[in-house]
């Protein structure tokens, strides 16, 4: 009976750590969402060049990090 209980646990924590991931891609989506809009503004436009190339870099990263989340995601459901 231990052992079949350790597995139940096991499992409670796989999937835990699963709906975090999956948590962690939903809020990056949001974040990532937010700041794509933000770029679109007048402010956006108005800040300096140089701080508009690192917020379009921290965008494609976000994006790109979300794609491997979302591999890893896919991966686990296969």
């Amino acid at each position: 009976a231990w052992h079949i209980a350790g597995i139940h646990r096991s499992a409670r924590c796989a999937n835990r750590r699963a709906q975090r991931v999956v948590d962690e891609k939903a809020e990056l989506d949001d974040r990532a969402g937010k700041l794509n809009v933000f770029m679109g503004t007048e402010v956006f436009k108005g800040l300096p060049l140089a701080e508009r190339g690192r917020m379009t870099r921290q965008l494609s990263l976000m994006l790109q990090l979300s794609m491997v989340i979302g591999e890893r995601i896919a991966a686990w459901r296969a």
